[in-house]
């Protein structure tokens, strides 16, 4: 059996040469696991990026807390 064109597509995708159709559908399967894995890596990259503000944005209210305390704190004094 020839490859098709979307045979020969995922072939340029992944560079690598497809004789048959076996080939092919490991080159596809190759192709999509890579789709998925870099969807989870995105997935864990906008994750980190949003716990690393909320982290920052925690700290600031903390300290902004704690320095409206310590102000209460020497008004009473």
């Amino acid at each position: 059996a020839s490859a098709t064109d979307s045979q020969y597509r995922t072939d340029d995708d992944l560079d690598i040469e497809i004789f048959r159709l076996e080939t092919s559908c490991i080159a596809k399967r190759a192709a999509k696991k890579n789709e998925q894995i870099a969807l989870i890596d995105e997935t864990f990259r906008k994750m980190r990026i949003e716990t690393e503000y909320d982290h920052e944005e925690r700290s600031a209210t903390t300290t902004a807390e704690s320095q409206s305390q310590s102000l209460d704190l020497s008004d009473k004094n």
